[in-house]
């Protein structure tokens, strides 16, 4: 790839042919680009990139661009395209804290194992690691605001209690936290947070092993329940509405509407939800009374910004005994007889008083959604009919091929887990399950 930029540079090079990883990949400038035949990877990004090759500024006057062996419907598709937005998005979550101290963990590994010169390089490694992580803590990309570096080690710290109690780090012979061969299951679908810790608690409760029992619909049970978890796509209650009054033998093999998720995994999900809801409001009771003095008096109005009072509390004697003291919730809405008891993490970031900055991302927790999902991964394990996805479940035809590679690979990274876990314990738990792990491979 270096010969090759290095060549097209000096003008050597008249015709390059190349994959999408070489037009993405270095600096070509050149004036026609040809793309040759269809194919699932085309879509509006490697367009753009591609093509924005040709005519570049300063150097040609015009590009050109051609279409070879492409249908014109998708032509105009990826001409018309949206490029997708990218946003910086460093948010402090479990799923990164438990990355975090599972390359920590393996380092220290190494340098246990290491000798010599080895070992001095492997200590090396590990400290610049550590600086690594320190530094993602202690000056993180977020807008500043008061207490920014002891909110941040709040965050970290309440990180690493909301992963102790979901039992994905254990204490060593040294008594310090460590991940265990749980974390590997939630590492991998990082991406998906918080369906990967919703997993884990379905997991861990053995609802899942009692699923993948021998059963003549055992895979496609499996697979409604991960279609539930991962990859969702809610669908318009006008078109939920208008689908079911409709004869169903009109959109060929495709059921379109997804079953309601079972109460057992709601009950599951629920419990879950609730025990952590409760762990964040206790951890910033806590920061909000150690640091009462430096947060102050929270007496402006959250849309004006007006000044109401000078005394925190300050309120006409005969309605003192029905006021609500506070600590986290902000003492405008504690003024509706609200308290410091929360229901959902988005009620506690919505409500909190001024000056605590809590994210929604801080607590992984599921809740199924109340809109009808659409069930084109379960119809395609049926079917495997990529023109139905597109004519009854309305896929579009460039994000079919996305939309499924997606849920296998999370399939696939959940099976791997399984697979690991199996070989490395030999108790038997619902993670180390043959049903579990056999249905996983029949439904991959």
């Amino acid at each position: 790839r270096q010969a090759t930029e290095h060549l097209a540079r000096l003008k050597r090079l008249a015709v390059i042919f190349a994959t999408g990883s070489l037009a993405l990949g270095i600096n070509t400038p050149c004036k026609t680009s040809v793309l040759v035949g269809d194919a699932v990877y085309l879509n509006a990004m490697l367009y753009r990139q591609t093509t924005g090759r040709a005519g570049r500024r300063g150097m040609d006057l015009r590009g050109h661009s051609v279409f070879f062996g492409i249908p014109r419907n998708k032509m105009c598709r990826l001409m018309r395209a949206r490029l997708p937005s990218l946003q910086g998005n460093l948010i402090l979550s479990p799923s990164m804290v438990l990355r975090l101290l599972m390359r920590q963990s393996i380092l220290n590994d190494m340098v246990a194992a290491a000798r010599g010169r080895r070992l001095e390089q492997m200590k090396q490694h590990c400290a610049l690691a550590s600086a690594g992580c320190a530094r993602m803590v202690e000056l993180p990309l977020f807008a500043p605001w008061k207490l920014l570096e002891e909110q941040t080690a709040h965050n970290f710290q309440f990180c690493v209690e909301f992963l102790y109690a979901q039992g994905l780090l254990l204490r060593d012979e040294h008594g310090c936290l460590a991940p265990n061969d749980l974390s590997a299951l939630i590492s991998h679908l990082f991406f998906m947070e918080p369906s990967n810790f919703a997993f884990l608690s379905i997991l861990q409760s053995g609802y899942l092993a009692k699923l993948c029992q021998p059963h003549p619909l055992r895979e496609e049970r499996v697979v409604t329940l991960l279609s539930q978890l991962f990859c969702q796509r809610p669908m318009p209650k006008r078109v939920v509405q208008w689908l079911r009054s409709q004869d169903r033998s009109l959109f060929g093999p495709s059921k379109i509407l997804l079953p309601e998720p079972a109460k057992v995994a709601k009950k599951i999900l629920k419990i879950q939800s609730s025990r952590a809801v409760k762990t964040l409001q206790d951890f910033w009771q806590g920061f909000a009374l150690a640091y009462a003095p430096e947060l102050g008096v929270d007496n402006r109005l959250p849309l004006t910004g007006s000044v109401q009072g000078g005394l925190q509390n300050q309120t006409f004697p005969p309605l003192q005994p029905l006021v609500v003291v506070c600590t986290v919730r902000s003492p405008f809405v504690a003024l509706s007889g609200h308290d410091d008891r929360f229901s959902s993490v988005s009620e506690i970031c919505n409500t909190t008083r001024a000056g605590l900055h809590i994210d929604s991302k801080l607590v992984p927790v599921f809740e199924f959604s109340e809109r009808t999902l659409n069930s084109y991964i379960l119809d395609f394990y049926k079917h495997g009919q990529r023109e139905a996805l597109i004519k009854s479940n309305g896929i579009k035809p460039d994000d079919v091929w996305d939309a499924l590679k997606e849920f296998d690979l999370c399939v696939k990274a959940l099976l791997a887990a399984m697979e690991r876990r199996m070989m490395a314990s030999g108790e038997w738990v619902a993670f180390a399950d043959a049903n579990v792990i056999e249905t996983f491979a029949d439904a991959n």
